[in-house]
């Protein structure tokens, strides 16, 4: 019997759980140390995680497409350096790495050209763009990960969907699915990925605001 599944809205505090539950979907050795951490005016880092060298990554989700949330995870990064020494005594045990900075997952349906031109413009970081399919057939759901951009730190240019970053020699045979792993079974008939992003120019204005939280940070 044939199942058909249509693309459906989903919840922003189910698409947290689903999150919360399937960190080495994002990448392999993830995993997360605290949800919802309060950063006063620079509002909630959804998840902050800890990957398989011991460095920090601010995970922030959205079940609609954000613009701002790049602006967003780049100034939560701030508050990050401001309370390393808070930090270093919450996380204790897990011995974090604080001389690197923290990378950068975002998690959305689809992400603007202006987010992506943005995160273009950006060094010294480790940001990935990551979109999500969901969908549902009567009381069954699917839901797929999909990493559409990866900038890497120092890097001359961004990742896209047709040069995904190489797997790392150590993960096991049965791990190496690639940047994108479903976390449900997916339906045949889930959309094929869109074709990699145009190059766009930003606005002197849009370029000196996102331009500007980089030099505080590598500064």
């Amino acid at each position: 019997m044939t199942i058909l599944f249509r693309r459906v809205h989903i919840e922003p505090e189910k698409l947290r759980e689903i999150i919360r539950k399937n960190s080495d979907s994002l990448e392999f050795g993830l995993r997360f140390i605290d949800f919802q951490l309060g950063t006063e005016e620079e509002g909630f880092i959804n998840f902050l995680g800890i990957d398989k060298n011991r460095r920090l990554a601010v995970v922030n989700c959205d079940s609609d497409e954000n613009e701002s949330m790049v602006l967003t995870a780049l100034s939560q990064l701030q508050w990050l350096k401001k309370n390393e020494s808070l930090l270093k005594r919450l996380f204790f045990s897990e011995n974090v790495d604080m001389s690197r900075v923290p990378q950068i997952i975002l998690i959305g349906p689809s992400f603007s050209r202006k987010a992506v031109a943005a995160v273009q413009q950006l060094s010294g970081h480790d940001i990935r763009l990551v979109e999500f399919k969901y969908s549902l057939a009567g009381n069954n759901d699917a839901i797929m990960f999909e990493e559409v951009v990866f900038r890497k730190a120092g890097a001359g240019n961004v990742v896209g969907l047709s040069e995904q970053p190489p797997v790392p020699e150590d993960i096991p045979d049965n791990a190496r699915a690639g940047v994108c792993r479903p976390v449900a079974p997916v339906p045949e008939n889930i959309e094929q990925p869109v074709a990699p992003f145009d190059e766009i120019t930003l606005t002197p204005e849009e370029i000196a605001e996102f331009m500007n939280f980089d030099r505080k940070q590598t500064l």
